[in-house]
């Protein structure tokens, strides 16, 4: 606790046993902060930050590295310094939790265009160690599907923070919408996304924070809504698999 470098992304057992998946350059003068990652038994993906002991700035200097149950070792497939030749990439104002299937991981972040910050999806290869990422397009909360990712796209303002109006569909080539959200009064948006094997769910934010957020799940590929939940707080960040749901609300 009293070393901050020493921090390391780690995978922790039911038995209580964990198993480091880097190690940290102790001797370096960039330290990483592991913040959020998901995984099964054979791989992890996660995001990290690099630590500063300056007055925090608003920057997000992270990388997205993958951990193969196979080869017992980690590699870093892409970072923010080498998407935008910076290390001031600016913080979203959404919590993106990397996702991966068995082709490509998933991630989301500001991207540079010309002198425009562009909120973008992207998809690194597993099998690539510090390449370009693919664009998938303007948007945010990536979810890693076995066929490609779903993601929320056309972007929109909702109380100075971003919001998404359409929940896209990407097949490894091109996305294409599976729906858009469109509501009187008080605007709606989509604020998650998450998928399992089997089913889908995204989440619903309002202009009016008081009144919550829904979650919608879906069996399939979208094809039966098989419920609708509420929480209290305008903003969830959620997992799932095919036998639960789980999220926190602020």
């Amino acid at each position: 606790p009293r070393q901050l470098a020493s921090y390391a992304a780690s995978l922790i057992r039911r038995d209580g046993s964990a198993t480091q998946l880097e190690t940290p350059d102790l001797l370096g003068t960039l330290a990483w902060e592991p913040q959020d990652g998901s995984g099964n038994a054979s791989r992890a993906v996660w995001r990290s930050s690099s630590m500063s002991f300056t007055p925090f700035s608003g920057a997000d200097n992270w990388r997205v590295q993958v951990w193969s149950e196979e080869t017992g070792s980690s590699v870093v497939l892409g970072t923010a310094s080498d998407l935008n030749g910076t290390d001031e990439t600016p913080m979203l104002d959404a919590e993106v939790v990397p996702t991966a299937n068995a082709e490509n991981a998933f991630f989301a972040s500001y991207r540079k265009e010309g002198e425009n910050w562009v909120p973008s999806v992207l998809a690194y290869d597993l099998d690539a160690a510090d390449q370009d990422a693919t664009v998938l397009g303007e948007g945010c909360y990536p979810a890693a599907t076995t066929e490609g990712a779903l993601w929320a796209g056309d972007v929109a303002s909702l109380d100075e923070a971003l919001s998404y109006g359409t929940l896209y569909r990407w097949d490894g080539s091109e996305s294409t919408p599976v729906f858009s959200v469109s509501s009187e009064g008080d605007t709606w948006s989509i604020s998650g996304v998450w998928a399992s094997d089997g089913y889908r769910a995204v989440s619903f934010s309002s202009s009016d924070a008081t009144a919550g957020a829904y979650i919608g799940i879906w069996e399939g590929d979208f094809e039966r809504c098989v419920a609708w939940l509420h929480a209290p707080a305008p903003r969830v960040i959620a997992s799932m698999n095919d036998e639960w749901i789980v999220w926190g609300a602020g």
